[in-house]
């Protein structure tokens, strides 16, 4: 089982890292930034504009200890500061697979002096994750936190996140998880 979700992981992500960008909404606005000692456009999100995002990172207090993960999140801007969108997050270990998935609302800022490079956002949602360690379990989440993004190029940014996730996950055996607080970096297009 363990051998067939790490395929898939690895075919997942190799499909995620060629998938080309998506166009952006015309009429999407642009800023020039100082970036590095080079002026850049830097794309701002709009209304009705689709942002996905992905990155690597770790999960930890899971029933099977600290996990390996890989975030995926789809936004669709209400407003230049408000997105909504759903949000999966996989988690690996030796013993356990996880899988959660929940509908995001996302708060961006600007950050004062950065000319539109860096955006903080707050996020919060509710959703599901099952977990296949010992007994399986599937229980209700709510994942918390804030993030930092960054923008590398005109459509690109990195993207830092926190997340802490509340859960009542029963593995059996002690395997339990209450609170399980996850950080990743990626990439959102």
């Amino acid at each position: 089982m363990m051998r067939q979700l790490h395929q898939w992981f690895v075919w997942g992500f190799a499909a995620i890292c060629f998938v080309p960008q998506p166009s952006w909404a015309q009429g999407a606005t642009a800023t020039s930034a100082y970036n590095e000692g080079a002026v850049t456009q830097v794309h701002a999100p709009s209304e009705n504009e689709w942002s996905f995002g992905f990155g690597p990172g770790f999960l930890a207090s899971t029933p099977d200890d600290t996990a390996f993960t890989l975030n995926a999140s789809l936004d669709r801007f209400v407003s230049d500061r408000v997105s909504f969108g759903p949000m999966a997050q996989l988690g690996f270990s030796d013993d356990m697979a996880l899988f959660g998935l929940s509908g995001q609302g996302k708060y961006w800022m600007d950050l004062p002096e950065t000319e539109g490079v860096g955006r903080v956002y707050l996020h919060a949602g509710a959703g599901f994750v099952h977990s296949d360690f010992r007994d399986s379990d599937t229980s209700w989440l709510i994942p918390v936190g804030f993030g930092y993004d960054h923008a590398i190029s005109p459509n690109t940014s990195l993207d830092t996140r926190l997340t802490v996730n509340f859960t009542d996950l029963k593995n059996g055996r002690g395997a339990d998880a209450d609170v399980m607080p996850g950080v990743s970096v990626g990439l959102r297009f």
